[in-house]
């Protein structure tokens, strides 16, 4: 092997390494989501719709560095913040009681699967979403982030709900 060809090669997977190391460096710490609290009334089941970018929406709020977003009793928030892009979302859910205390509700993006089997009275969040949908003729998109809390057991029917939400009345 010609000196040439060994510094060809040397430059180009010192190239390739160089890229790979920019690429994860950007997927795990450049473009991490912000953490999020969502607040939702004690005993609510059903779909969640949080419509981003309202400009009448709830004002934002964070809390210890996390967005809070408080679910309002309709299951809907229109908020001022915009969508939360980026990698590693840390998510957390709490019912909220009246008096203010929490009680935190786990969620699992594979609907439960491996999770431990507590019985199908287990409360979580499940069938979590982003969506965009245009608004208009003018291509402008909105964006929402859409789950489910309820009881396991009851999660077709909580999910046919969530299908039935209609986003453009959301907003």
């Amino acid at each position: 092997m010609t000196k040439a060809l060994k510094l060809t090669i040397f430059f180009l997977a010192g190239g390739a390494v160089i890229i790979l190391a920019w690429v994860l460096l950007d997927w795990f710490i450049f473009s991490r989501a912000e953490p999020e609290v969502h607040l939702i009334p004690s005993g609510y089941a059903g779909p969640v719709v949080i419509a981003f970018d309202q400009e009448n929406g709830t004002a934002k709020r964070y809390e210890d560095g996390k967005r809070v977003y408080e679910i309002p009793p309709s299951g809907v928030l229109r908020t001022q913040f915009a969508p939360n892009s980026g990698t590693r979302q840390h998510w957390e859910f709490y019912y909220i009681s009246g008096d203010g205390i929490r009680s935190a509700v786990p969620y699992d993006i594979f609907n439960f699967k491996d999770s431990p089997k507590e019985g199908s009275n287990t409360t979580g969040v499940f069938s979590i979403h982003m969506v965009s949908s245009p608004i208009d003729q003018t291509g402008k998109k909105e964006y929402f982030f859409t789950y489910v809390i309820g009881k396991i057991a009851n999660a077709a029917s909580l999910i046919k709900r969530q299908h039935e939400v209609r986003l453009n009345e959301v907003n």
